[in-house]
């Protein structure tokens, strides 16, 4: 998967994702992403 595009668009990934028998636990990848950018302005 692209990082691109899942931060681009959570939602209609999440949904092409279900389609296809796999679900994305969305909170968790926010909460994550989150993360990454406060670590980014860290650094």
């Amino acid at each position: 998967l692209d990082p691109k595009l899942l931060r681009g668009d959570l939602d209609a990934t999440a949904q092409q994702l279900a389609r296809r028998g796999f679900e994305l636990d969305k909170a968790a990848l926010q909460a994550l992403e989150s993360r990454r950018r406060e670590l980014q302005t860290q650094t």
